[in-house]
């Protein structure tokens, strides 16, 4: 359970920063 909780995590936090890694 707590591996799921970091890769979501992870998922959440890439999918937040792609639009500001892609307008860069």
């Amino acid at each position: 359970m707590f591996r799921f909780f970091l890769i979501t995590k992870h998922m959440l936090h890439w999918l937040w920063m792609c639009p500001y890694t892609a307008n860069t």
